[in-house]
């Protein structure tokens, strides 16, 4: 905590599991609040998904990330999400080469992201797309817009060989949820978001995918 206020942090964010009281007793005595819930959220391909992909014609999608996709993102990130960057993200992309950075194109405007990670489950033989951080810029937030955005994610999840994607909503944030819902995802978990600082914004006008734990 001493290193975050010195760099200067407003809000420190994390999640935790709500049936394990010990670490909810622990954060709230260290200063931490109640910030809702984050939604652990799934869908499962088709077979036809599966087997093809879905062709998204706006997009960009990059295997690792060059170094002009850390602007990109960063520029995504100004105009939708206020002070959070999520642009650092792509280094360890870079650096790791297991995962997928997708970036979206309008007009040779660049208006969104997505950082996913192929991966397998323990005691599964099947992989799935994880979709870590992701974000629209407001004024391209429309259902059909966002819709060629998601398809994206399963164009990648077919070519990574994974049966399904997953993401994590901020339970708040209805425009992602609602979203996600009608494309068929539904909600298997959840953690308990607890922040310290500045306080998170109870409705994001946003679409915007988010994951403070591990």
């Amino acid at each position: 905590m001493g290193y975050l206020q010195r760099e200067g942090v407003e809000t420190v964010g994390l999640e935790t599991m709500p049936q394990t009281p010990k670490n909810l007793n622990l954060y709230t005595k260290l200063g931490f609040r109640i910030g809702g819930l984050s939604f652990f959220m799934e869908r499962k391909l088709t077979k036809k998904e599966y087997q093809t992909g879905s062709r998204s014609v706006d997009f960009e999608v990059a295997k690792t990330a060059a170094k002009d996709a850390v602007s990109k993102i960063r520029k995504v990130c100004a105009e939708s999400l206020g002070g959070i960057d999520y642009s650092r993200e792509a280094y360890f992309v870079e650096k790791y080469e297991d995962g997928k950075i997708l970036l979206a194109n309008h007009n040779k405007k660049w208006v969104g992201f997505a950082i996913c990670y192929p991966f397998k489950r323990p005691n599964q033989n099947t992989k799935v797309l994880a979709v870590k951080f992701s974000a629209i810029v407001p004024d391209y937030c429309g259902d059909l817009q966002i819709n060629v955005f998601t398809s994206s994610w399963k164009e990648v999840a077919s070519r990574c060989d994974c049966s399904g994607i997953c993401a994590r909503c901020y339970s708040a944030n209805y425009l992602t949820l609602n979203r996600l819902i009608s494309e068929g995802y539904v909600i298997y978990n959840s953690h308990v978001k607890m922040y310290k600082g500045k306080p998170l914004l109870d409705d994001i006008a946003t679409f915007h995918i988010e994951r403070w734990g591990g």
